[in-house]
């Protein structure tokens, strides 16, 4: 994964399957199957989401892909993708 500079790269916490809860005390997570960066909310499972480095400034990537990713998933007939932990592989990453 590339970063824009590295107090980003030593700030983010990458978040998947297996470390699924967000921690607090991590500066900056990344939630790669919707290509967000944010700043946990200390409540284990949100974070408010960020566009910009705070260190350098420069722009994060484009814009989340959480609407999409959650339309595509209803779509295939997942009532509540983002609570179910059968979706396909494939929408679990941010490829």
């Amino acid at each position: 994964m590339d970063f824009c500079c590295r107090d980003m790269q030593a700030h983010v916490r990458i978040v998947t399957e297996h470390t699924a809860q967000l921690c607090d005390g991590e500066a900056i997570s990344y939630l790669p199957q919707f290509h967000e960066y944010g700043i946990p909310c200390g409540d284990g499972h949100s974070h408010i989401v960020i566009h910009y480095c705070p260190w350098c400034a420069k722009p994060l990537l484009p814009a989340s892909l959480r609407e999409r990713w959650v339309d595509e998933l209803i779509a295939m007939g997942y009532a509540d993708p983002l609570f179910d932990e059968t979706i396909p592989e494939a929408y679990k990453t941010d490829r």
